[in-house]
């Protein structure tokens, strides 16, 4: 009888073990003074997916250009970076789905899916110039992998 309780916690932890998927748990800290309101509250994600998305992103650059033909040299800067930004964006969204492990994440295609502009929002203008006699703006931006992830986990964390 004994053997078999052993047996039975051995599968059980096995079988608790292999059940991890690629969920990202979210743990909130809240802090209370005396008379109850909230003086300090975190949340932190879970290491798993975020390990994954370091594994992918950490020591890459993504790229984005943008060029628009406009005699307005304002409205054709203000164009052509939207327009880098937006090809930035999609590159992210590409990457993140090219990497199933990560994309089957709900957590993570969540927030690829409704903010993936909001992922790129820590780009560097590389390049910005408006050449008058053709009259186009071209702005090229990149964004490295760290950054990324690091707004991943903020809004991971934010949901």
């Amino acid at each position: 009888m004994k053997m078999i309780g052993w047996f039975a916690l051995l599968l059980m932890i096995l079988c608790l073990m292999g059940c991890g998927g690629n969920e990202v748990y979210k743990t909130e800290h809240t802090v209370y003074d005396r008379q109850g309101h909230v003086t300090d509250a975190r949340a932190d994600a879970d290491g798993q997916v975020i390990s994954e998305l370091r594994r992918q992103f950490q020591d890459s650059m993504l790229t984005g250009q943008g060029s628009i033909r406009n005699s307005n040299e304002g409205l054709a800067r203000r164009a052509a970076t939207q327009l880098a930004v937006s090809e930035l964006a999609a590159k992210v969204e590409t990457e993140v789905r090219s990497n199933t492990r990560v994309y089957n994440n709900s957590d993570i295609r969540d927030v690829v899916e409704t903010r993936v502009a909001a992922l790129v929002q820590n780009y560097e203008i590389d390049y910005a110039g408006y050449e008058a006699d053709l009259e186009t703006y071209v702005v090229k931006v990149s964004l490295t992998g760290r950054r990324l992830v690091e707004e991943f986990e903020r809004q991971l964390v934010r949901r």
